[in-house]
């Protein structure tokens, strides 16, 4: 905590950081604020997220770095999705309802802004499954109505939002 009484948060999600088990028949409705990345429900999902719906607000890229040097930089991607910011495992019949937004971090040093409706990223052996986005998505660079960027599968999934690079 900060002299102004702000927490500083770099990843956040509303319901929990890291999932390796099940989440499963999850409704939440919350504002999520992380000052790098951030997921509606969960940050990370290596296990399985299965009938979860997010409605409110998931804002990433708050904490904006002037001068801060290369020994600072500990990462080069920021991912930002409506029910996770990462997924390695499984996401399945999800929706999400909310507004999905990804700010700009840093203008001196290349990053990859990864946004999506449903999950920021998806690596390999990862699959989102029956999901569909109904909120908005805005990026300073990648994003979809389902995921920013997937090394994994997509499969039975709709989109009916608008989707903006800003």
């Amino acid at each position: 905590e900060n002299d102004d009484g702000e927490i500083n948060v770099v990843p956040a999600s509303a319901l929990c950081f890291k999932n390796d088990g099940r989440v499963e028949d999850c409704d939440v409705e919350a504002i999520v604020l992380g000052d790098w990345a951030c997921g509606g429900i969960a940050s990370n999902n290596n296990g399985v997220m299965e009938d979860c719906r997010f409605a409110g607000t998931v804002e990433s890229g708050r904490w904006f770095a002037e001068d801060e040097g290369e020994e600072r930089w500990a990462v080069v991607n920021t991912n930002t999705g409506g029910i996770c910011r990462s997924n390695s495992g499984l996401v399945q019949n999800c929706r999400n309802e909310g507004t999905i937004l990804s700010g700009t971090i840093t203008d001196t040093r290349h990053m990859h802004y990864n946004c999506g409706g449903i999950v920021g990223s998806i690596g390999e052996g990862g699959s989102v499954e029956n999901c569909e986005n109904l909120g908005c998505v805005e990026s300073p660079q990648i994003c979809g109505g389902i995921a920013g960027i997937s090394r994994g599968e997509i499969r039975g999934c709709s989109n009916a939002e608008e989707i903006h690079v800003k």
